[in-house]
């Protein structure tokens, strides 16, 4: 499937199912990323499209594609395809450094929920410590209209961001964060 204003110009396998729910709900884990900078609720829509031989892809092969095809832009053209309807996002334990897959457990204490993904993100971001211009594809989505990137227009309901934010250890940039997720 390609959006209308598809960024990579690609089909992407996305299941039915997906595709016919009434309600998509996006549960992803509060970490750095080293190639995406975080990876919440919109690059959680990386495990859409399915694992098993579609497209004479394999599933790992699937999501290498994707990193092929730009980061950001197929980060952008998954949830052009199908947008979450609500996003949670748990960083009751997060991860910091090398992530995803070789970061570290962080006690964070912290959920965060939208039916704006791109508003919870830039949350999540913030509250890392990350600044939102080292996670190009927040503003890539917000260019689309996903929802909003603009920290003064996002309003968070609970305790004051500034606060409670934490300062996450960011992925290591030599030779190993090439690495694909």
């Amino acid at each position: 499937m390609k959006p209308e204003k598809s960024l990579t110009g690609k089909n992407i396998p996305i299941p039915k199912i997906y595709m016919d729910v009434d309600v998509v709900i996006s549960a992803a884990k509060l970490k750095t990323h080293r190639l995406a900078g975080s990876t919440l609720s919109l690059k959680n829509a990386f495990g859409v499209p399915p694992r098993e031989l579609v497209n004479n892809y394999p599933g790992q092969l699937m999501k290498i594609k994707l990193h092929e095809w730009g980061l950001e832009q197929s980060i952008v053209d998954l949830n052009l395809i199908r947008r979450p309807d609500f996003v949670v996002i748990d960083g009751i334990i997060g991860m910091e450094g090398n992530g995803p897959d070789l970061g570290i457990p962080i006690d964070s204490k912290v959920v965060f929920a939208s039916s704006d993904p791109v508003a919870a993100d830039c949350i999540g971001t913030q509250y890392m410590g990350i600044d939102l211009d080292e996670v190009p594809h927040l503003g890539l989505a917000a260019e689309n209209k996903l929802g909003v990137a603009e920290l003064n227009n996002i309003t968070v309901v609970g305790v004051e961001l500034e606060a409670v934010k934490m300062d996450f250890k960011r992925p290591d940039t030599g030779p190993s964060a090439k690495v694909a997720s």
